[in-house]
Parts: C-alpha cells; structure tokens; sequence
C-alpha cells in the first residue's frame, strides 16, 4: 500500500527575502522564480547509450585534498594536523566520492562521514574511468570575508570528456551523477560553488 505525502508548497515563499552582503552597499531580492519536484530514484542522465560522458564545471568546484582519505586513517591524529586544500586536478575518484556522499545523505538518509562507500567507490571509478579530453581554467576567487580578512581559493572550472571502461559501473555512475548535476558537489554549494552538468557525450570522429 502506498502511503500519501503531502507537501506545503507555502514553504517556498520563505525563500523570498531582501538580502545585504557586506561590504556591498546595496540590497536585492531573492525571489523563487520556478521549482520542480523529481523522485531521486528516478533521476537519469541515460548512460547506457554511451561510453563517454562530458562533464562541465560551471563553477569553482571546492573538492578537500581530504576527501578521498581511506576511513581507517580518517580519524587519525596525522590526518587531522594535514593541511587542508583543494583539489585542482579533478579526478574521477573525487568527483564520484563527492556525489557518492551527495546520495547517501539526501537519497537514503545515511550519514556519509559513517560510510566507507564514498571511498571504495572512489577508488573504484579512478580505474574504471579515464581521461579522454580536458580543458580546466585555474581562477582564484573570493570565498569569505572574515574580520577584515578577504580569504580566497584556488580552484577549477572548464570541462572534462571521461570514457567509461566498464559497463559494469555505469548504473551506479548516473545515478549518482544525475542527482549531482541537479545539486552540485563539494563544499558551499548554497553559494554558488560546485555547480556542475554531466551529460552523455558522442565522441568525435579523427
């Protein structure tokens, strides 16, 4: 038996509001101009009808270096001191584990700092996956303003073309891809960052 949900789509008018950034002098509206509702399990980007896949980084994408740390170090004493950057190379292994941890939390309700799938799925895309074309742009960009301090970080955009080498990871890939091109990846997404489009990709003749 199926069970009803009912949602208040009154709740959305909440995200309409005036806004200041500091040190902006000026204010501007935010105003909910449309808004879809999909069945995650649903979501599809149709992979199977290829073995390539663009990936477009539309913004800086803010991957941890920490991201793909194995989780029996995770909570070791010298992973923690480890400086934490982010990554310029874009690998498959990041970009799978970061939308890995996307799922788990917002698909199944499962606390991905508790998993180890992130990872294993991570390495596992990094030989699965490979690099058929790219072109990534280094650009440094503000991300905070704190006490008078504007800190800024270094990372890509620009787009990438993978092959995938197995089929057998192919199912799992858009799912999690799907959800990742509607919601980004990595750190401070609700800002702007890590918004990223994947789609399947018919290479070109040489």
């Amino acid at each position: 038996m199926k069970q009803a949900v009912y949602l208040d789509l009154g709740l959305l008018s909440e995200c309409n509001a005036r806004v200041s950034l500091p040190p902006l002098t000026s204010s501007f509206l935010l105003e909910v101009v449309e808004a879809t509702l999909e069945n995650v399990n649903a979501m599809t980007l149709d992979l199977s009808q290829t073995q390539f896949l663009g990936v477009r980084l539309h913004t800086p994408t803010l991957l941890s270096t920490k991201l793909m740390t194995p989780p029996h170090l995770r909570p070791s004493k010298l992973v923690e001191r480890i400086e934490d950057l982010h990554r310029l190379a874009v690998t498959p292994a990041y970009i799978c584990s970061a939308a890995t941890k996307l799922w788990l939390a917002l698909a199944k309700d499962i606390n991905p700092a508790q998993s180890p799938t992130p990872y294993h799925l991570g390495r596992a895309c990094d030989i699965t996956i490979g690099e058929v074309d790219i072109q990534l742009k280094p650009e440094t960009v503000t991300y905070d303003r704190e006490e008078g301090r504007t800190k800024r970080v270094r990372e890509v955009t620009g787009y990438i073309v993978y092959k995938i080498l197995t089929p057998r990871i192919t199912q799992t890939l858009d799912k999690i891809l799907a959800l990742a091109t509607r919601l980004g990846i990595g750190r401070s997404r609700s800002i702007g960052f890590g918004e990223i489009e994947v789609k399947p990709k018919t290479p070109k003749k040489a």
